[in-house]
């Protein structure tokens, strides 16, 4: 599997819970990654949310992680010539 699952780059991009008033009522719509997603009940659109929102911080915290193990993959060996370079 591919590590750029998603088509853009959604660690940067954090889930959005936007309320619109309609004129039969309100709709609860949660936009992540590509995807958007209306409830007519806040509950729902709150749980949806709640999830893509643990989504969003995984990813962020992998790609910090990602970031920092290939800055010190450069220099593991300290200049000094290993098997494993």
């Amino acid at each position: 599997m591919s590590n750029n699952t998603f088509a853009h780059n959604s660690a940067n991009t954090a889930p959005k819970l936007d309320v619109i008033e309609t004129e039969n009522g309100k709709i609860y719509r949660v936009t992540y990654a590509g995807m958007t997603r209306e409830h007519v009940q806040e509950w729902q659109a709150r749980c949806w949310f709640e999830q893509v929102l643990d989504m969003w911080r995984h990813r962020v915290k992998l790609s910090a992680a990602r970031q920092y193990l290939a800055s010190q993959s450069s220099d593991r060996c300290n200049g000094r010539q290993c098997d494993s370079c």
